[in-house]
């Protein structure tokens, strides 16, 4: 019955997909009907450039752009406005024009025409777009090709001929205020004898230029105080060893260019910090007649800091009196610490950026604008110094917000509702309450799939309640403002698995700062935990498992300290290229040491006969991403993690034990269903091991627009480190782990849209290690009618974003 209705259900959803298929299909065929013959709507644009790879972005010079089309396919809105155009009624003579066809219109878009003025202008744009990349020769041709059914498609093929490259760097310094600065940093310059010719280099050296010199005090120095002349008139006389031509590049840095003649002398006086002048709640309404007032605040935990910060906030009337208070959103010392404009300080450049992020970090602030005034006042005319007062205008986000995040793999669907609060105690504290409920049906997937008596798809729910401040609590000293971020967290999570009838609970005290942008780290000397199994459900499941198995789930009282480094390069993308997390972890350490001291013949139980977990664990996650064109990239990662008992007979509970197949990992086996070992057993258990090795391998390639397509490998398993009874094959030896390694091999579909991808994959095992020996690897066995993989399709994963 169960299994009809399914079918049942699979039959509509089919039938409503093939309908709005057809319908996406047949609306979006003819939308040139209403075209003039000499029209043609541009479908699409190409850019080739021949024997130089690296210029995926030429594409974007490129005008007009084509219509969008829907998942990159149906061109949805032009045809809702080609359907829907005012019709003529030849017997009336009436125009007829319905309200429906007017918002479709609105709502629809005009189709993009075949433009030969465009095109010429296209071509144009390349050719400079090629001279800023060193390509100063380089010619494009177009082939316009003429489809059915009035449509049109533009192909720009580029020869980009020789690159110029750099034969010398010339510096011409008319500021002498500035030449030493520049020159004792030539070492650091982005610009290199021998490189390619590049535009977008030379603006980035510019600014690198301006900052150093702004780092120097000299608050007035602007980029129009750098220009870079170009000599390629001997470029075919001086050839490099690779026979291309070369030119000759000279950086003048002078006032020739700077408009406001009112700046040149300015721009040679340096200017230090002053006082701060900060709007917490910065509102556009604040210029006209709304009633404000000054609160100046002096850090005093900090003596070396004399900066008077002046804040500025709204004066309100009391309720039921016409007595005025004044708001005070934040607490002074949260913002002031996140300044770095000191009073007496050289301005630099630094100093602005750094604090612009930091107060980002807040996530307080939608708007943040920062100025300077000069104090002309306190002018120094002996040693040609300024003074500059800081203003920051900081326009406030929603303090309270609301929030869910939905998750649908092959093994469960998760759903997390949340509240937030972003200054619960007034010094932009992070309040973040969530609950959240889980569905696992791996369980009643596997039992259909295998034939066996169905288990019922089981849930999980649990909350967490979590702060995270702005500092390091308790730890003032070591706030070293020079690190991109520090946080301290406060976290209390509970949870209640159905099937184990297992209710965990835990509290999290944990320091998190980040000291570049490609380092950030974390470490708890607090974490406490509760594992126990309650009900006789979850003990009728365990009944299931070996004896000696079942001992990971017994309780336990688990007192740990957690250290976690991560490492991502390059820091300033979405993708990185390489990513590693190292984590370790020691429990029970303080415990055991104290038992072993007063009564080493008895093991110690707390709170009503937990054991306590004794264990050090510890796990390295390597991840690489080589992007080979825009259309297609290979990854790889590695996995290596144990988690060591340091006392004899001691057990690694199941929560803190390692685990894979499913969507994620060994893409072959259901969720949990490898290992641990050569293990194999008749019964259906949840498969983990105190070690776990992995190596991951994946092309990722293009079929059309947002439709993607993976092909990967996957090589690994989980191990005991201790022997257990009724368990043969399932603990690591030396001599035999490498005939346990399990391997598969397989692809999948993706829709990219960029913002997230929905996956599908398929792995097929081609080694597993828990057949009998001589079985292990793929046969013809493993294709009869009564084989769970074949049968059964353990390995079809389904999952939102990428596997790693």
């Amino acid at each position: 019955m169960c299994r009809l209705m399914i079918c049942g259900k699979w039959h509509t959803i089919s039938y409503l997909w093939f309908v709005v298929c057809g319908v996406l299909f047949f609306t979006s065929c003819n939308y040139t009907r209403n075209l003039t013959a000499n029209e043609h709507v541009l479908v699409k644009n190409t850019v080739k450039v021949e024997d130089v790879k690296g210029f995926d972005n030429l594409i974007d010079l490129v005008r007009p752009i084509p219509n969008k089309k829907f998942m990159g396919i149906f061109p949805i809105r032009v045809s809702l406005w080609a359907y829907h155009q005012p019709k003529f009624d030849s017997l009336t003579g009436e125009t007829k024009d319905s309200k429906f066809s007017r918002w479709c219109r609105k709502n629809g878009e005009e189709p993009v025409l075949l433009d030969t003025t465009d095109i010429r202008r296209s071509v144009s744009q390349i050719a400079l777009a090629m001279s800023k990349y060193g390509y100063f020769g380089a010619t494009t041709r177009t082939d316009i090709q003429f489809l059915k059914k009035q449509k049109a498609k533009v192909i720009y093929v580029v020869t980009p001929n020789q690159p110029y490259f750099i034969r010398q760097i010339h510096y011409q310094i008319e500021i002498p205020e500035y030449r030493r600065i520049i020159i004792t940093d030539t070492i650091n310059s982005l610009l290199k004898k021998g490189m390619i010719y590049n535009e977008d280099l030379l603006v980035a050296e510019r600014a690198r230029i301006i900052s150093k010199i702004r780092d120097q005090g000299y608050f007035y120095a602007t980029s129009n105080m750098i220009t870079f002349l170009v000599d390629t008139i001997h470029a075919f006389e001086y050839l490099n060893e690779q026979y291309h031509p070369t030119l000759a590049l000279t950086i003048k840095i002078s006032f020739d260019d700077v408009a406001d003649k009112s700046l040149i002398s300015k721009s040679k006086n340096r200017y230090k910090f002053n006082n701060a002048i900060i709007y917490t709640n910065y509102d556009l309404n604040f210029d006209k007649n709304i009633n404000l007032d000054t609160i100046p605040y002096l850090d005093f935990r900090n003596k070396s800091d004399s900066t008077v910060y002046n804040f500025v906030t709204v004066k309100k009337l009391k309720k039921g009196t016409h007595k005025l208070k004044l708001v005070k959103d934040y607490k002074s010392r949260t913002i002031a610490g996140a300044i770095w404009m000191k009073k007496g300080a050289m301005f630099s450049q630094t100093a602005y950026d750094r604090t612009y992020k930091k107060l980002q970090s807040l996530k307080n602030f939608s708007i943040i604008n920062i100025t300077y005034n000069e104090e002309e006042a306190l002018w120094d005319s002996i040693r040609r110094i300024g003074v500059l007062n800081t203003t920051l205008r900081l326009t406030r986000a929603k303090q309270h917000g609301i929030g869910g995040e939905f998750k649908v793999q092959t093994d469960r669907t998760s759903l997390e509702l949340s509240y937030i609060n972003k200054n619960i105690f007034r010094g932009a504290e992070y309040l973040k309450i969530s609950a959240f409920g889980s569905i696992y049906y791996y369980t009643w997937l596997n039992s259909l799939i295998k034939k066996i008596p169905v288990e019922q798809p089981y849930g999980e729910v649990g909350g967490t309640v979590s702060f995270e401040f702005p500092r390091l609590l308790l730890l003032p000293k070591y706030q070293n403002i020079n690190f991109l971020s520090y946080s301290t967290e406060i976290k209390f999570t509970g949870s209640y698995n159905q099937y184990f009838a297992r209710l965990n609970l835990q509290a999290n005290y944990t320091y998190i700062w980040s000291p570049t942008c490609t380092l950030l780290h974390t470490i708890s000397p607090i974490n406490l935990a509760t594992l126990d199994s309650r009900s006789s459900r979850g003990n009728s499941n365990l009944s299931l498992y070996p004896e000696s198995y079942q001992r990971k789930f017994d309780r336990f009282f688990l007192s740990s300290a957690r250290y976690t480094l991560n490492y991502r390069t390059p820091c300033n993308t979405q993708s990185p290229a390489l990513t590693v997390n190292f984590s370790f972890e020691t429990a029970g350490l303080l415990l055991y040491s104290i038992n072993s001291l007063v009564n080493k013949k008895e093991t110690w139980t707390v709170f009503n006969n937990f054991n306590y977990g004794t264990y050090e664990k510890f796990d390295l996650d390597l991840v690489y991403t080589k992007v080979i064109n825009k259309n297609s990239s290979f990854a790889t990662r590695f996995f290596f993690g144990m988690a060591i008992p340091f006392k004899k007979g001691a057990i690694i509970p199941f929560e803190r034990s390692f685990f894979v197949g499913g969507s994620n990992s060994m893409r072959g086996w259901a969720f949990r269903q490898l290992g641990p070992g050569g293990y194999n057993s008749e019964q259906y258990i949840e498969r983990v091991g105190d070690m776990r090795l992995e190596l991951n391998l994946e092309y990722r390639g293009t079929i059309y627009k947002v439709f993607k397509f993976g092909l990967f490998s996957d090589i690994g398993n989980i191990w005991l480190l201790t022997k257990y009874e009724n368990m043969p094959n399932a603990e690591f030896n030396f001599k035999t782990f490498y005939k346990q390694i399990a391997v598969c091999v397989g692809g999948g579909l993706r829709l990219d849209f960029n913002y997230f991808i929905i996956r599908l994959d398929y792995g097929l095992p081609l080694y597993d290690p828990s057949q009998p020996i001589g079985n292990c690897w793929i046969n013809k066995n493993w294709f009869k009618k009564n084989y769970q993989w074949w049968n059964g399709a353990n390995g079809i994963q389904f999952g939102i974003g990428y596997a790693f």
